[in-house]
């Protein structure tokens, strides 16, 4: 009895590390992500910004 929730906590325990990985990974490439897009829309209202001058 005491064998099998030792083998369930250190299962449990190992997806939540591997969920935790996971996550961190995607958040990472998503802010990357959303820098360049902020940067895309920052070069286009400059560019018309100076357009209607």
């Amino acid at each position: 009895m005491i064998e099998n929730i030792n083998d369930f906590l250190s299962v449990a325990f190992l997806a939540l590390l591997l969920i935790i990985a996971v996550f961190q990974i995607v958040k990472h490439f998503s802010s990357r992500h959303a820098r360049h897009i902020m940067d895309l829309e920052r070069d286009y209202y400059i560019q018309d910004f100076e357009e209607d001058e």
